[in-house]
């Protein structure tokens, strides 16, 4: 028997990619939590661009903060055209996994000026960035203890970037891969990653078939899936989210849920159950149009719903799985829910 889903500990909703005021984003920290708490979630990552701020202050007994950055791959066509359109960009999301970090790795204080202390008119390109800008970004305490590195999406540098940052303590996300324009070989670049979004509201246009991509190429063990608002304003909030299981409302607790895998992805649908044995899927979800088990080589198996939605569900496989399995459901409505992969063998 292979459970799909973590069966123990208490349900946290919990939104992984979100800006604030400190970058691109139309709220401050503190109403972004206000609106978050206002939808029942308990769990916010702060991913301004390309600066790593904490918002200690913001936790309490039903709210936890986790301090992370979205930092930006440029594509090589840059350094021909120093405005590239926005599909040469790729971003990854850094999100701390231990307390007290406050040195982001892999620095480029041009980067951080075209964000930094912009009097709210967000980011512009490097070259309007203007030298004290720049230089008071690099005198800032972790601009100053860490060397500035180009980023160029190319498999060295991404495969770099990752390692480096799990052993600072962040666990890194490679966001909106299809806003990004990547194709399904540009996973070969990516190494070491805990996820991938498969929703991103921002970007509005995400699917899953480059988790599967990323999953095949045996590269990432473990990948992990995310659906996120990517918020940057009102209406992009709560669209998205991550449902954690974990035993407290505390950073070791959910650290260790995310690290994991204990977790799923969600629109909308709400998964209770869902599990394989030997060749059959059983499965409780709220209500629900249809449901499918998914492994490296496509649709294993699925189940639809005959006129009204329905949750609870047991059919057998069409074939043996391959590589891993996962499980999707979806209402009628188009809304999903993901469980992360695993393994076979």
């Amino acid at each position: 028997m292979i459970d799909l889903l973590p069966n123990s500990g208490n349900e946290y909703k919990a939104c992984l990619h979100a800006h604030t005021a400190v970058s691109d984003g139309e709220f401050s920290p503190a109403t972004l939590k206000a609106r978050y708490q206002a939808l029942g979630y308990s769990v916010v990552a702060f991913t301004d661009h390309e600066l790593l701020r904490r918002h200690d202050e913001l936790a309490d007994d039903s709210f936890l903060p986790l301090a992370g950055l979205e930092v930006t791959f440029w594509s090589h066509a840059y350094e021909q055209d120093p405005r590239p359109p926005i599909i040469d960009h790729v971003h990854m999301n850094l999100i701390a996994v231990k307390p007290g970090l406050d040195a982001q790795p892999w620095l480029d204080a041009i980067q951080c000026a075209r964000y930094a202390n912009r009097g709210g008119r967000g980011p512009v390109s490097p070259d309007e960035c203007t030298p004290e800008e720049i230089e008071a970004a690099r005198q800032e305490k972790h601009i100053m203890e860490h060397p500035d590195k180009s980023r160029y999406f190319d498999a060295k540098t991404v495969r770099t970037l990752v390692r480096e940052a799990r052993e600072a303590g962040f666990i890194a996300a490679l966001n909106h891969p299809v806003w990004s324009w990547l194709s399904l070989a540009d996973a070969d670049a990516c190494e070491g990653l805990w996820a991938v979004e498969v929703y991103n509201r921002d970007s509005k246009h995400e699917r899953d078939d480059f988790y599967d991509a990323l999953l095949r190429g045996g590269r990432n063990p473990g990948l992990c899936c995310l659906a996120t608002d990517d918020a940057h304003c009102g209406y992009h909030i709560g669209c998205g989210w991550t449902m954690i299981r974990a035993p407290r409302l505390d950073l070791p607790s959910i650290a260790d849920a995310l690290e994991t895998g204990q977790f799923y992805a969600s629109t909308g649908p709400s998964l209770r159950s869902a599990r394989l044995e030997r060749d059959i899927v059983r499965a409780e979800t709220s209500p629900c149009a249809t449901v499918r088990l998914i492994d490296a080589k496509g649709v294993a198996g699925r189940q639809d719903a005959a006129g009204n939605e329905r949750g609870i569900w047991e059919f057998q496989l069409d074939r043996e799985p391959q590589g891993y399995i996962r499980f999707v459901a979806e209402d009628s409505k188009g809304k999903k829910a993901w469980t992360n992969a695993r393994k076979l063998g």
